[in-house]
């Protein structure tokens, strides 16, 4: 799978620390996502992504199309697609 991120230029760096884009096939189907003290939109542009909350009392969402995640305090599950087109922006704290 295929990493590419990019800084914004000004004024928008003022408030954004990356855009990214993941493509192709992905070396691992699961990624841990630690908690993290910023927001991230994400845009999918390929299959169904999983997410799994470190909560077992927290069903399992699927995103097939885009979220957004605030500031979180538990470990993530990602499960990808068998091919991944996803688009994300990492905003500054």
């Amino acid at each position: 799978m295929d990493y590419v991120g990019r800084v914004p230029a000004p004024p928008l760096d003022r408030f954004i620390d990356d855009i990214h884009c993941l493509t192709g096939v992905p070396s691992h189907r699961r990624m841990n996502v630690p908690p993290m003290p910023s927001a991230h939109l994400f845009v999918n542009l390929g299959g169904p992504v999983r997410l799994r909350d470190s909560d077992p009392s927290v069903p399992p969402a699927v995103f097939t199309d885009r979220w957004f995640m605030g500031l979180w305090t538990r470990r993530f599950l990602l499960e990808y697609p068998t091919r991944v087109r996803l688009v994300g922006v990492h905003f500054k704290p």
